[in-house]
């Protein structure tokens, strides 16, 4: 080993645990990481194929609204779902799950 490899090894053991957690976590991503013109050519690739798609109507196109729309749905329901099931469980005394409910305007218990 080098004297500068030495002593930059020997510097980093001085570091908290944390920041030599995070020292060793960045050295093993970069030397496991493909060459930056690879994951280029791979993105790209990756793009033309999409476009190809879109272009011979292989693929339908969703408008962005909708798919929000549909996002937001389905994060309510696991929410209502959720709560009821925490309501259920009996864990909390009192009417704390419909005080939940109401602060988040979710109307009444579904069961």
């Amino acid at each position: 080993m080098s004297p500068g490899a030495q002593k930059i090894l020997e510097e980093a053991l001085q570091l908290p645990p944390d920041e030599l957690d995070w020292l060793v976590e960045s050295l093993l991503i970069k030397e496991n990481s493909p060459p930056e013109a690879e994951i280029e050519a791979a993105r790209d690739s990756e793009i033309k194929c999409r476009l190809d798609e879109i272009d011979s109507g292989a693929v339908e196109m969703i408008p962005a609204e909708q798919v929000h729309a549909k996002m937001n749905a389905r994060k309510l329901e696991a929410l209502r779902a959720a709560i009821d099931e925490g309501d259920a469980s009996g864990v909390a005394d009192g009417d704390v799950f419909a005080q939940v409910r109401e602060a988040l305007h979710l109307g009444a218990n579904s069961d």
